[in-house]
C-alpha cells in the first residue's frame, strides 16, 4: 500500500510484486509508524493529485504556495519518497505466478477510477502458458513494465531500491532519511506473501525473450538490470544512464 511514515512526510509508492507488503510489514514490526494513504498502488501523478485536492476541489493553500514558488523564481521543497522496483523480466514472472494462484481473476477495472489497478490492464490475457501470457501482454502493452515503473518512479522520487537486495535497500533509504527504527527487526523479519512456485520451473522463448528486453530496456537501463552482452547484442551504451535515485548504481 502507498504509505505515509507519519513522523517523517516520508512516502512510501508501492508498485506490485517488488515486496511492498513486506516493506510494510517489516516497518511495522521495526517500530515505525505509518499509515495508508489514497489508493492502494497508486501512481506518482495521483499521489499528487489525491494530496493537492480536497473533495474534488484544490485548496488556496497549495494554490498560494505555488504561487510564491514562482514568484520567488524557486523550486518547491524536495520529497522524501522511495519506492522498489524488480527485474522488468522477473516481474513479468512474478505476475504470472500471482494470477495463477488466483486463477486468473479480474484485478480491478481499468478505465474505472475507484477500481483500477496497475495491473488491469492485463485481464483477459491469462493463460496457463507463461510464454503465451506474456506475448498476449507484449500485443497489448507493449513495454508494460516500463509503463508500471515510470508512473510511479519519477526522477523526484528520492531513492530507488531494488527488490533483489530488499532488507539492505530498505534500512540504508531508512538510514538515509534519519529514520529511528530497530535494524534486527528488519533484518530477521521472514519473506511475506510469496507466489506458490510452479510445478514446472518458468522458461522463457529465446525469441521472447530477446524481444520482452528490448522493449524493456529503458527500465533496464535506468534501474540498473542490463548486463554488458545485452548492452553489446543491442548497441547500446553500457551502464547507460541511470536514475539519480538508484541505490548503489553499479550493483
Amino acid at each position: 500500500m502507498n504509505s505515509i511514515l507519519s513522523d517523517y512526510s516520508i512516502t512510501f509508492l508501492h508498485i506490485p510484486k517488488t515486496g511492498g507488503v513486506w516493506v510494510c510489514s517489516a516497518m511495522k514490526d521495526a517500530g515505525i509508524k505509518f499509515k495508508a494513504v489514497g489508493h492502494e498502488h497508486g501512481t506518482h501523478d495521483r499521489m499528487v493529485v489525491e494530496s493537492l485536492t480536497k473533495g474534488g476541489i484544490l485548496p488556496l493553500r497549495p494554490i498560494l504556495k505555488i504561487g510564491r514558488w514562482r514568484n520567488k523564481n524557486q523550486s518547491p521543497p524536495k520529497e522524501k519518497s522511495f519506492c522498489f522496483v524488480r527485474h522488468p523480466l522477473r516481474l513479468y514472472e512474478s505476475i504470472w505466478k500471482y494470477q495463477m494462484d488466483r486463477c486468473w481473476r479480474p484485478t480491478g477495472k481499468e478505465a474505472c477510477p475507484h477500481y483500477w489497478h496497475p495491473f488491469s490492464a492485463l485481464n483477459e490475457l491469462g493463460s496457463s502458458d507463461f510464454n503465451e501470457f506474456v506475448w498476449n501482454v507484449m500485443r497489448k502493452r507493449p513495454g508494460f513494465v516500463n509503463e508500471i515503473y515510470y508512473s510511479v518512479a519519477k526522477s523526484s522520487v528520492t531513492w530507488i531500491g531494488k527488490t533483489e537486495r530488499l532488507v539492505d535497500d530498505l534500512i540504508f533509504i531508512l538510514n538515509s532519511f534519519k529514520v529511528k527504527f530497530s535494524e534486527d527487526k528488519i533484518r530477521n523479519k521472514p519473506k511475506i506473501n510469496e507466489s506458490s512456485k510452479p510445478k514446472d520451473p518458468i522458461v522463457w522463448d529465446p525469441d521472447l525473450r530477446k524481444l520482452i528486453t528490448k522493449l524493456e530496456l529503458p527500465s533496464l537501463m535506468q534501474f540498473g538490470y542490463l548486463t554488458p552482452e545485452e548492452a553489446d547484442q543491442l548497441g547500446v551504451p553500457y551502464p547507460g544512464f541511470r536514475h539519480p535515485g538508484l541505490i548503489n548504481p553499479s550493483r
